[in-house]
């Protein structure tokens, strides 16, 4: 492994070495980003690398492909004219709700055993969605949106782990969400080829006010947990114990030394023969 100098000067490499970045976890959360690093320029080596990633695609370009006609391979048969004719199939977004959930199809069936994981990278806005093309209903409130937290699905369709961003709605903050450890999170975390479900919330909706009582209740159950877990504690070392060391003294004849059998005759005590 060679050390470089810090300095403007390019690196003098042959054709037997290269360079590898090697971020932890927090400088990575900083400096490095999916989006930006999808639109590095490339040597012209790099192109005999396949892709594993898959093309980068927005958001707004995954909706406008959704609402787009599609012809179907089946026809349907008219009972006015007695034919059949091409049949088409159309979706679109009537009005534009409070909450708004994307999931994105991350799964594509390749044949009739076997389903592929699809990784590109799905650019979509943190902050104002806007859905007005999209909308062709009545509109009494802008459909512009703002994300609130984000599913993560790593692995594939027959197993893996999923994390979750989530913006706290006070101090507007983004935190990680894996398992049982919670930390604080970048923006430029969130948007990544391991999202999965998108949670948008549109911008005139206020949040309903915190229940403060559940703070209480946390705070009242807490302490029962605690001295329930204070009482059940010594019956587990005088009681239980005791009685597991009696079971394997009596089932495992390895742990105690065998004791001798005195043989009986007629249930007396066995005869003494002295020479």
């Amino acid at each position: 492994m060679k050390t470089f100098q810090d300095n403007d000067l390019p690196l003098d490499l042959d054709d037997k070495e290269s360079v590898a970045c090697e971020f932890n976890r927090v400088n990575r959360s900083k400096y490095f980003n999916d989006r930006i690093a999808e639109k590095v320029l490339l040597d012209q080596s790099s192109a005999i690398v396949p892709e594993t990633g898959g093309k980068e695609i927005s958001l707004t370009e995954c909706l406008r492909l959704f609402t787009t006609t599609e012809e179907q391979l089946t026809t349907w048969y008219c009972t006015e004219c007695k034919e059949h004719h091409e049949s088409f199939t159309k979706f679109d977004i009537w009005s534009a709700p409070k909450l708004l959930v994307f999931q994105l199809k991350r799964f594509i069936t390749v044949n009739t055993c076997w389903r592929e994981r699809l990784d590109n990278l799905i650019d979509f806005p943190v902050d104002n969605l806007d859905l007005t093309e999209f909308v062709i209903g009545p509109k009494p409130h802008p459909p512009i949106y703002d994300l609130y937290a984000v599913e993560n699905h790593f692995g594939s369709i027959g197993g893996g782990h999923c994390t979750a961003y989530a913006r706290h709605r006070d101090d507007n903050q983004w935190y990680k969400y894996d398992d049982s450890s919670v930390s604080p999170a970048y923006p430029s975390e969130i948007v990544s080829r391991a999202a999965y479900v998108l949670f948008y919330k549109r911008k005139d909706v206020p949040w309903t006010p915190f229940d403060i009582t559940l703070d209480q209740y946390k705070s009242e159950v807490d302490p029962i947990r605690r001295k329930e877990r204070s009482e059940v504690e010594p019956i587990r070392r005088s009681e239980v114990d005791p009685i597991r060391r009696k079971e394997r003294s009596e089932v495992d004849p390895i742990r105690q030394p065998r004791k001798k059998k005195r043989s009986k005759v007629n249930n007396k005590e066995p005869t003494r023969i002295k020479f």
